[in-house]
């Protein structure tokens, strides 16, 4: 459905005050991570949570469209999106030099709390509805939220995971696994919740500390307990 993925240089003063810092280099705002980071958030930068674009394709002839044309997924770039329709009425990345009044500008922004919303910057032509209910000229969207301005389609929010397996975070160690409440020692293997970086012991089959085997869930957040890349929760379409 889209026509290529633009790099968009987004309004770095506000994204940057959002994701916690900012710093600016040549005339553009780019976005950090704080030089000074809690052991919760190097937790989670062991392991890589993105935010996704589920387009669904609606409108009257919806019932005819075929469900591998409806859907498209794609992924959300850290500097975001502007993103328009075709004269189809396909949605399509903005182009610098385009008109976007007709468009919105979508931007992956966090907190040092882990949690990931995307920012909503529409133009002046456009009138943005989330889950239904029309939205100030600014306004964030969370996780599984349906973003609309275009009667052709809509947008599904999804969080896409990649967890990391490895060793206990330093902080954890001598502290109680919050599944079999043995302790962590520094040669624990474990399995990093991609949303609040908790750990749980993943050691080998011979072992009896295989609490990743034995949850879905975080023991701590209660979201889904990733073991393999993928996403947290997808939108029932169907």
């Amino acid at each position: 459905m889209f026509r290529g993925i633009h790099r968009w240089r987004g309004p770095g003063t506000l994204v940057g005050m959002l994701n916690g810092e900012m710093q600016t280099d040549g005339g553009e705002h780019a976005v950090r991570r704080p030089t000074a980071r809690s052991s919760d958030e190097e937790s989670r930068d062991a392991s890589v949570l993105e935010v996704h674009l589920v387009v669904e394709k609606i409108g009257d002839g919806e019932a005819a469209i075929a469900h591998e044309k409806r859907l498209s997924t794609v992924p959300l770039p850290t500097t975001g999106l502007w993103l328009g329709a075709d004269d189809a009425g396909n949605p399509r990345v903005i182009e610098k030099g385009e008109d976007d009044e007709a468009g919105v500008a979508v931007v992956p922004v966090g907190n040092r709390t882990g949690q990931r919303r995307v920012l909503l910057l529409p133009g002046a032509e456009c009138e943005v509805r989330i889950n239904g209910f029309i939205v100030p000229r600014v306004a964030l969207a969370r996780e599984l939220d349906v973003v609309q301005w275009h009667p052709g389609f809509q947008i599904h929010v999804v969080l896409f995971g990649r967890p990391k397996h490895g060793l206990a975070p330093s902080r954890w160690v001598g502290r109680e696994c919050p599944h079999c409440r043995t302790p962590f020692t520094a040669q624990s293997r474990c399995l990093m919740c991609v949303l609040c970086g908790t750990p749980v012991h993943e050691e080998t089959a011979d072992s009896d500390l295989r609490c990743a085997a034995e949850r879905s869930t975080c023991p701590v957040c209660n979201q889904p307990l990733l073991k393999s890349p993928g996403y947290l929760n997808m939108p029932d379409l169907d």
